[in-house]
């Protein structure tokens, strides 16, 4: 192209194998994710250019598109990471199939229709936090680089937690949970509710006020006296680092004299995110266990 006008034109090769039919220049291809790699190039010449910026909100250029009360910038639509649906999916879901035609108005319309972001399964931590997900990255790229590993927090939050489950003393929710987190390999800690910031508060600070409502607040994580309350459940569990690292270390031989180690070949550099879902399905067993135990005692 030159000035806006195509000077040259022509096409090579097979459109179809199998039919037998040539490419010509108005052969029509699904380029698929390549055209997301040219669109992305032209947006970091453009940034380069001073012609926009990449945090610059979505919005300055795709006015139509919802209120979240997020920002979405265009470093966010570049990395994956601005919560909005995959339109493959969405399109799955309305019954749409993958060889049907599609235009850009057809996913204008699918992405304004979308009522909140799905963050949490926009990045690799399952954070719900799109700005600490990018730096976690980075951090894990910086410790990669010096042969270390890092350990981290998990939280679990559940929702919808009927109230009654668990038992006052022998069987308590919360220590069936902490028995079933603590029993995750690299698990060195678990709290629940306020947790150890618990010890730091006075009782006036830690309680929770029940209004009409429901509670005021959740120090207690969903479970008091051992007992579901029906508010929501929230767990965290501090995960140590891999010990398994390039970095060179101090250890014995058999014979108990020094030496220093060094771990090769290929290793994770954190147990989180694989950990991530481990950690939610001990959640899901204890919780249908002390479903199906209070399903069972009631009439």
């Amino acid at each position: 192209m030159k000035n806006g006008e195509i000077i040259y034109s022509k096409a090579f090769g097979m459109a179809s194998l199998e039919y037998g039919i040539r490419n010509n220049p108005e052969t029509i291809f699904n380029t698929g994710s390549v055209s997301k790699q040219f669109t992305a190039m032209g947006i970091v010449l453009l940034h380069l250019q001073g012609k926009l910026n990449i945090d610059d909100d979505i919005r300055t250029y795709l006015p139509e598109l919802p209120d979240f009360d997020e920002t979405i910038s265009i470093r966010h639509m570049l990395h994956h990471t601005s919560g909005l649906r995959s339109l493959h999916a969405l399109l799955g879901l309305a019954g749409w199939r993958s060889d049907d035609s599609r235009t850009n108005e057809d996913l204008n319309r699918f992405m304004q229709k979308q009522r909140d972001l799905n963050l949490i399964n926009t990045n690799m931590f399952f954070c719900p936090d799109k700005e600490a997900a990018l730096l976690m990255a980075k951090r894990i790229e910086e410790v990669r680089k010096n042969g270390d590993s890092l350990g981290g927090v998990v939280e679990i939050l559940v929702k919808g937690v009927p109230p009654g489950l668990g038992e006052p003393v022998f069987d308590k929710l919360d220590a069936e949970l902490a028995k079933a987190i603590m029993g995750i390999g690299a698990v060195k800690g678990v709290e629940i509710g306020a947790g150890f910031e618990a010890a730091k508060k006075l009782g006036s600070e830690n309680n929770d006020p029940i209004l009409p409502s429901g509670f005021a607040t959740n120090n207690a994580g969903g479970i008091l006296a051992g007992i579901s309350n029906g508010d929501r459940i929230i767990i965290r569990a501090a995960v140590k680092p891999i010990p398994s690292i390039i970095m060179e270390q101090k250890t014995i031989n058999m014979q108990k004299k020094p030496e220093t180690i060094s771990i090769k070949g290929r290793h994770d550099i954190s147990a989180i995110p694989r950990i991530n879902v481990v950690c939610e399905a001990m959640v899901y067993i204890v919780l249908a266990d002390h479903i199906l135990r209070q399903k069972f005692v009631s009439p």
